[in-house]
């Protein structure tokens, strides 16, 4: 989070390497951007390659603070956000985790209005739509869901 927009992305089980998260968020973060963070390694090889402001704080210092105090308080909001929301939805695919989490953050993006989110997902999800060449019939699709 740049503590206005919310970025989400599946890397998998575990913790992160430096690698999967270069990869991950290269083309997703403008050079020369702010990034707010714990001192996790992880960072550290995007932040070098895309020369990024780095903020990072240390993660045991920031316990002992309020969430009015708290610096990346707005990164640990999106944490518990998009677990609340994961939690809630218990049935969800695996495979379409990303979704789920494109979601959370297009409804979250501060200064934006729910109608003007709500909005620009709709966009979002009807030129994917148009992008896909594949049509599924609705039972066809239920069938695979009821094979599994």
């Amino acid at each position: 989070t740049d503590l206005k927009h919310i970025i989400a992305i599946e890397l998998g089980t575990g913790k992160p390497s430096g690698e999967q998260v270069a990869a991950a968020m290269y083309e997703r973060i403008e050079k020369g951007s702010n990034l707010y963070c714990d001192e996790d390694n992880s960072f550290l090889q995007i932040v070098q390659e895309q020369e990024l402001k780095i903020h990072s704080y240390n993660s045991k210092c920031l316990k002992t603070l309020s969430d009015d105090e708290n610096p990346i308080q707005p990164v640990n909001d999106a944490i518990l956000l998009i677990s609340a929301f994961l939690d809630s939805h218990k049935g969800f695919d695996r495979d379409e985790l990303q979704d789920y989490l494109n979601m959370v953050c297009f409804n979250n993006i501060k200064g934006v209005n729910k109608l003007k989110a709500s909005e620009m997902l709709l966009d979002f999800v009807l030129n994917k739509s148009f992008e896909t060449a594949k049509t599924l019939r609705y039972r066809k699709y239920y069938e695979k869901k009821q094979q599994k």
